[in-house]
């Protein structure tokens, strides 16, 4: 495993280096990384640089470190004592002592689990290949993923900072006229790149809101909301997305994307299909807002109606061609455009805890304070407000469900 590259394991896996056949069995419950103190092949000597050891990852605060080394005469792992480098647990500053291969135990929180074998399959994008930006137009820069890679310590860069520079964590400005490349990096070794014109404030047209709405910080209801936007709102149009579903807008000395239902009464979608979904989702959301409760209040309100268990996407694009379901379209809808806004998701199935009622399915959603089951279904015996964002010991009360494997919601 070369310097920078890291992967992680649960309890009781092995965990595999291809560069050195190094392998380590971790008995813990948290996670760890495995660090090669070497650069361009060579053996990195003390030092109290910790960017030469970390760079990518000075943000993940590391709590342990364990010494292991490899005897080259018998191929047999040794542990190290003492360590090969130090570790500040305060602030998770890591420093090489001596030449040797180093676990961290991570308290930073669960990331993608990849076997070398599954790096090369992994892939991470921008949302657009090509942005515009404003001279003097600070934005930041989101990547994103299907295969669920952890993002959070992606590091971004500027191939000419004197036309766009950049922060690591991706915060950009827009220095001067001219176009270059922004590149993001993860921790897998998978980057992405977006070509970035700087206009020197040309371009524009001018645009009223019809609509009240949110101004994203990306193209996606999942990016960070930067401000509200009531209707009636001058704003000036400068960029679009690839699809033109969104449009790059400045707004009061503001900048960002609105999705383009607030210029004009359009639906972005004609055919009801999985390929369509997240247009569709994508049009609802623009109606709702990505509000919580607002999603929540949409869902609950969906006619009832028998359907068999599907996949999450087979389920709303039935919806979206009936307008009614059963518990599984409720659950399946709230979980997809909770996942659509960046709230992460679980959709599960349980028994009822009333002996001979049934299967039934809701969400399992994580917020600022802890994960926490939600209800979009119409009880008689029960108010909405009683379903939303409950506990596990409440909600034990009506349905039981094999806890294994999930979060728990305490």
């Amino acid at each position: 495993m070369k310097t920078r590259e890291k992967q992680f394991s649960k309890q009781g896996k092995l965990l595999i280096t291809v560069d050195t056949l190094l392998v380590l069995v971790m008995l813990t419950v948290t996670l760890y990384s495995l660090f090669v103190l070497n650069e361009n092949g060579k053996i990195l000597q003390p030092t109290t640089d910790a960017s030469k050891v970390l760079p990518s990852f000075q943000s993940e605060k590391m709590t342990a470190i364990m010494g292991v080394k490899k005897n080259p005469a018998s191929g047999d792992n040794i542990s190290g004592n003492p360590p090969f480098a130090e570790i500040n647990t305060a602030d998770g500053i890591l420093t090489a002592v001596a030449p040797g291969y180093v676990a961290l135990i991570s308290g930073f929180g669960e990331k993608t689990m990849l076997s070398d074998s599954q790096k090369s399959a992994v892939s991470v994008s921008f949302r657009n290949r090509e942005v515009k930006m404003q001279k003097g137009e600070q934005s930041t820069f989101f990547l994103t993923s299907v295969d669920n890679v952890d993002l959070s310590g992606a590091v971004y860069t500027s191939a000419d900072s004197n036309i766009v520079s950049i922060t690591p964590d991706g915060a950009a400005t827009a220095n001067a006229a001219g176009t270059t490349t922004v590149t993001a990096t993860v921790y897998n070794g998978a980057s992405a790149a977006v070509t970035v014109q700087v206009l020197d404030n040309t371009g524009y047209e001018d645009k009223t809101t019809i609509a009240d709405t949110d101004l994203m910080a990306d193209s996606a209801w999942c990016a960070p909301k930067v401000c509200s936007v009531p209707a009636g709102s001058s704003v000036q149009q400068y960029g679009a997305s690839a699809d033109g579903r969104w449009r790059k807008v400045k707004y009061d000395d503001t900048y960002g994307w609105l999705y383009n239902k607030a210029f004009e009464e359009i639906t972005n979608y004609t055919d009801f299909t999985l390929e369509t979904l997240p247009v569709m989702a994508d049009d609802l959301i623009f109606e709702t807002g990505t509000d919580k409760r607002a999603i929540f209040d949409y869902v609950y309100q969906i006619a009832y109606s028998t359907n068999e268990d599907d996949t999450t996407e087979n389920l709303c694009v039935d919806y979206f061609t009936t307008y009614k379901g059963s518990c599984y379209t409720h659950a399946a809808m709230l979980c997809y455009l909770y996942n659509r806004c960046g709230y992460e998701t679980l959709r599960l199935t349980g028994e009822s805890a009333y002996e001979g009622a049934g299967e039934h399915s809701w969400c399992l959603t994580k917020t600022e304070d802890g994960w926490r089951h939600y209800d979009a279904q119409f009880f008689t015996i029960r108010e909405a407000d009683e379903q939303f964002g409950v506990t596990d010991e409440t909600y034990y009360q009506w349905f039981h469900w094999d806890k294994t494997g999930l979060p728990a919601a305490e």
